[in-house]
């Protein structure tokens, strides 16, 4: 069902594979097994990918219910030991600790009895993590625009722009949107979501998104390395700019276009004593609106 739902999802089994980190070959064998077995295609072959067939939709519509159905059932299973086990699980993107010092800092003073584990997570596991109980919250930049989630904003920060020191910007002391509009951005890989890819291509500023370069990045130092090639920018949060700077990479302040909040994200129908605990520590920093 899942290899179904990433096939309709995709539109290409090349995409669907990457995004299931698996070989194009055995999806391919994977769905042809599944029509077998219901008796009917699911998908329509054509040069440019797949589309679902009439039957493949109405498969899809349970298959969705029923991964859905599973992945809360291994949430609430993980999330229960952890009702009693006085241990809260949070995810991270790499850096956004940094901006989360304050409320963690405030956590600890406030529980010490409760052990935190952190774990880093990659733009494309951010929302899947919380979904499965993996992590009972996470800090992120931004939360995603779901109503399943809540998301509360803990801190502020700024844009920067990650180009290559052999870059025609890279002497530049600050950018303004105007300057990059017409840049070659990074390309994201498979599975990151759609809103979150489009917060950082600055598709709303443009009106549409970017021109993509060949290289494509699924965690900051993925796209630190494609910076490195010289073809492509980055925008990113400024609190990924290190004190030690990074050889061959400049990193550039974004002067006129606001930076989204980093925010404390968690589902709001799962949740632990731990998690409601670290929410109400949360909500005496929560920033108000500007």
């Amino acid at each position: 069902m899942r290899y179904a739902i990433a096939v309709a999802e995709t539109g290409q089994l090349t995409r669907a594979a990457a995004r299931l980190h698996i070989a194009q070959p055995a999806l391919s064998q994977s769905i042809v097994r599944l029509e077998r077995e219901i008796g009917t295609p699911l998908f329509d072959r054509h040069p440019r990918g797949v589309t679902p067939t009439p039957a493949g939709e109405a498969f899809l519509e349970y298959a969705r219910a029923a991964v859905a159905s599973s992945d809360a059932a291994i949430a609430s299973a993980r999330q229960t030991v952890r009702t009693t086990a006085d241990q809260l699980v949070l995810g991270f993107m790499n850096g956004v600790l940094t901006p989360a010092q304050p409320l963690l800092s405030a956590f600890a003073a406030a529980h010490d009895d409760i052990n935190v584990v952190v774990r880093e997570l990659s733009y494309a596991n951010q929302i899947d993590s919380l979904r499965d109980g993996t992590v009972d919250a996470a800090v992120l930049c931004p939360g995603p625009p779901l109503p399943e989630f809540e998301s509360i904003p803990i801190s502020r920060t700024s844009l920067c722009v990650f180009v290559s020191e052999s870059h025609h910007l890279a002497r530049r002391t600050e950018l303004r949107f105007a300057d990059i509009t017409d840049e070659t951005f990074l390309g994201v890989s498979p599975g990151v979501p759609d809103w979150w890819v489009d917060i950082w291509w600055l598709t709303a500023q443009r009106g549409g998104r970017p021109r993509t370069g060949r290289h494509t990045a699924g965690t900051i130092h993925e796209s630190l390395a494609g910076v490195l090639s010289g073809e492509v920018i980055v925008v990113s949060p400024a609190f990924f700019v290190l004190d030690t700077p990074i050889p061959g990479v400049s990193a550039i302040p974004l002067v006129d276009v606001n930076a989204p909040a980093v925010e404390l994200v968690h589902l709001r129908n799962h949740t632990t004593p731990a998690t409601e605990q670290l929410v109400a520590v949360s909500r005496t920093l929560q920033l108000k609106p500007t």
